[in-house]
């Protein structure tokens, strides 16, 4: 058997060819058979981008976007554009066909697909960072190479650069840049690419907040970090206050509710007000960044990459989110695990579960997961083409709801285990209680990252039998 393995070079300590064939088959079919809503309209916004550029009319563009003249699902832009530039400048030649060949790009598999690629190059020049992170931590190759396989792996990076094709890995990409350069000691290209990422994707304001409180204990250097980290920001809306559509907009988006609902996520105090939970441990987060001292470079380090998951983390424990949106926590998260080689082991378990409880909840929402979605004329092509309206479950929250009773229950107590597997995870991984660990480097058997990997499996199969209609 070993001499089978070793021919078909499955025998190795790193993640072997066939623990990437399938993820990587994965990852390029469902790039041609699924179309969720807001890829095809923010493919579209890139391009309208290069519209405007092209007849100076760059400060009309939320207006030029709310016409929707290729009739995109979504009528509102809810941020700044500057998320768009690198996407649409990877999109001009497919621009350039919808522009002067009048071929739209919503209506080609093949366009659509061109597009989609510019997130799957982003995810790879994340990769490439992490792995130089990972690097000054970590000199174990085969540690290095699995870091890499559970990013690719994780499946909220699946949701958000495959299934949901969001901009959100446009800004991790910049963030683990900017991480990278402040381990190097360079604040200046830190502070310069956290201002862009920023404003491109403004959710890693709350790890910021506790990396500058952690690194600076200068109150007036402090606050002239944070002001950086808005200065790209405030800029844009300076500029766009006055244009046409802007502000009805930001308006219509998703960003005011995202807050409400943050804020809303709340203890009831039975007065006449409640105390937001997340906010309250943020708050204590950031106290907790700021008293900690550290005697070396390398212990600071840890801190960093720590207080880049613990922020975000608590967002994700009790907060409002959108179901593709715990990518952020991917590139760190990973990072985190793999530099405290005394508890990997059990870090993996926990990163298993929080993943697949996470997919769980999010089912909860009915657009998370829809057959609606499906790319028919890729599927004709495969000789699968079919209509949805015969389909018996839609989505796989009405296959949930069908099949379980007791939904809310079930999701309730999924949600304490989610929690609960969060807060173990960030205990046991602080640096003051992993160094009072005496047990040895735990070994982590192949099959964890296997069951790790299957998350996603059993995610998209169920919504295949969906789409097919096999499920009794």
């Amino acid at each position: 058997m070993n001499k089978i393995m070793d021919k078909l070079k499955l025998n190795t300590k790193e993640p072997n060819w066939l623990e990437y064939f399938f993820p990587i088959v994965l990852w390029g079919v469902w790039i041609f058979l699924y179309s969720y809503i807001d890829f095809r309209s923010l493919t579209i916004w890139s391009t309208t981008l290069l519209d405007c550029l092209v007849d100076g009319n760059l400060y009309n563009y939320y207006e030029i976007v709310h016409e929707n003249i290729h009739g995109v699902p979504h009528a509102y832009f809810c941020y700044n554009y500057i998320i768009l530039i690198p996407w649409a400048i990877w999109n001009i030649p497919i621009w350039l066909i919808q522009r002067f060949l009048h071929i739209e790009i919503l209506s080609s598999t093949w366009m659509m697909a061109w597009s989609h690629l510019f997130l799957i190059a982003v995810f790879l020049v994340t990769l490439i960072f992490t792995k130089k992170i990972v690097e000054m931590f970590v000199e174990d190759k085969t540690k290095q190479a699995w870091n890499c396989y559970l990013i690719f792996t994780f499946p909220f990076m699946f949701l958000g650069v495959v299934l949901a094709g969001q901009t959100d890995i446009i800004a991790i990409a910049i963030t683990v840049a900017a991480i990278y350069y402040l381990l190097k000691d360079k604040q200046g290209m830190f502070l310069l690419l956290m201002a862009i990422s920023i404003a491109a994707k403004p959710f890693f304001i709350f790890a910021y907040i506790a990396i500058i409180l952690l690194i600076e204990k200068n109150i007036i250097k402090i606050g002239l970090k944070l002001a950086c980290s808005v200065v790209f920001m405030l800029l844009f809306q300076v500029i766009y206050q006055n244009a046409p559509m802007y502000l009805e907009s930001y308006a219509a988006g998703t960003g005011n509710s995202i807050i409400e609902k943050t804020v809303t996520s709340a203890i009831d105090a039975n007065i006449i007000y409640k105390a937001p939970l997340v906010i309250i441990l943020l708050v204590i987060l950031y106290f907790v960044a700021y008293c900690i001292s550290y005697d070396a470079t390398k212990e600071k380090k840890y801190y960093v990459i720590y207080m880049m998951v613990a922020p975000m983390m608590v967002y994700f424990c009790f907060s409002h989110y959108e179901f593709y949106r715990m990518i952020y926590l991917a590139p760190f998260f990973m990072i985190l695990i793999t530099m405290n080689q005394k508890l990997y082991r059990i870090n993996v378990i926990l990163e298993t579960i929080i993943s697949a409880v996470g997919v769980f909840l999010m089912i909860y929402y009915k657009w998370t997961a829809a057959v609606e979605y499906f790319n028919h004329n890729a599927m004709k092509v495969l000789g699968f083409g079919k209509s949805t309206s015969g389909c018996t479950y839609n989505s796989l929250y009405d296959l949930l709801t069908a099949k379980m009773e007791n939904l809310l229950m079930i999701q309730n107590i999924a949600a304490a285990v989610f929690i609960t597997a969060a807060g173990i995870f960030l205990i046991i991984n602080l640096p003051a209680v992993t160094a009072r660990i005496k047990q040895p480097v735990e070994k982590c058997e192949r099959w964890l990252y296997w069951v790790n990997t299957a998350v996603m499996y059993g995610f998209m199969g169920s919504l295949l039998m969906c789409y097919f209609n096999v499920i009794p």
